[in-house]
């Protein structure tokens, strides 16, 4: 009984879709959707394109009123930046003279000495301050960071 039941669901769903002769109706050519989403563009055709102009052929009129405009807009431009060149020179240079000023009236203030460093006394090496440096060096010793370098030689 299992067998007949199974046998008789194949032919109903298998068999009986494929004898089913009814063609499904399709409506008349409906526009296909794109593949693509996103902005769609058309190349431009090129017609004579690389072709020269004959001179028979009269050329329009050249806006000359936007072309005044644009160089009117340039040249106050050009006259804005020279002008705001002009002024951050001169703000530096008032800068510079107030900056010095400033740094006078402190060092007045403070009545220290000119910035200039005070000229070093000249040292005489003599035969006697030589022995008498070396005498020095040996009571002393090297110095502490040379030190542990001296009884250690370093190994690579």
């Amino acid at each position: 009984m299992d067998d007949v039941i199974g046998i008789l669901a194949l032919i109903l769903f298998v068999v009986a879709p494929m004898l089913d002769k009814k063609k499904k109706k399709v409506p008349p050519e409906l526009p296909k959707k794109s593949k693509r989403r996103g902005i769609s563009f058309r190349i431009p055709e090129l017609r004579h394109a690389g072709e020269s102009v004959p001179a028979s052929v009269p050329m329009p009129p050249e806006d000359t009123g936007t072309s005044d405009e644009i160089l009117l807009q340039q040249e106050a431009e050009l006259r804005d930046e020279t002008h705001t060149a002009a002024y951050e020179a001169q703000r530096k240079l008032q800068e510079a003279a107030t900056r010095a000023e400033e740094e006078a009236a402190y060092e007045r203030a403070a009545k220290l000495p000119s910035m200039q460093p005070a000229p070093q006394p000249r040292i005489e090496m003599t035969a006697a301050k030589a022995r008498e440096a070396i005498v020095l060096a040996t009571i002393l010793g090297a110095p502490k960071a040379k030190q542990n370098m001296i009884r250690r030689p370093r190994t690579k």
